[in-house]
Order: C-alpha cells, then sequence, then structure tokens
C-alpha cells in the first residue's frame, strides 16, 4: 500500500470516504498467490472463508472449527432467521 487517507476531512462524515493508492506490481503478486484449495488440503489459518452449496457448511462445521477460531461462512446455512435477533 502506498498511501491511505481519508477525503473531505473538513466536510460531515456524510461525505467523508477513505481511499487507498496500492502498488499495481506488489497487488498483483499478491492475488496470483492467493489460495484456492481444497478441504482435504486445508491447514490451521486464523480466519477461515467458506462458499459451500446450501448444507455443506452446516454438516462439517466441526472439520472447519478444528482448522480455524473464526469462520466467515458466504452461504446461508447459518444466518439468522429473524432480523430482531441481529
Amino acid at each position: 500500500m502506498i498511501q491511505v487517507r481519508l477525503l473531505n476531512e473538513s466536510k460531515g462524515p456524510a461525505v467523508q470516504g477513505p481511499r487507498a493508492q496500492a502498488d499495481r506490481k506488489l497487488y498483483a503478486r499478491a492475488a496470483r498467490e492467493l489460495l484456492y484449495t481444497s478441504a482435504a488440503r486445508m491447514e490451521e489459518c486464523d480466519v477461515l472463508f467458506v462458499a459451500l452449496p446450501h448444507g455443506e457448511a452446516a454438516s462439517r462445521i466441526e472439520q472447519f472449527a478444528a482448522l480455524a477460531p473464526r469462520i466467515i461462512d458466504c452461504s446461508a446455512d447459518f444466518r439468522l432467521r429473524d432480523a430482531a435477533a441481529y
């Protein structure tokens, strides 16, 4: 990252916005190193992002919990049914 700054700092929070300038070559290299892996090859990590078909994450949550203390499930398996619960 080259720089990160907040635009319109002198104005109210409704018009303020963060902006970042990144190194293109460094970003491209990091994007190539991003790993997509099968469940059989997963290693322990800090945060695990899971995007599986409906029912798959719920049926394998014990396996995923052993790999990471924090799991972000992009499927609908663990969504709350009641908006008030949020």
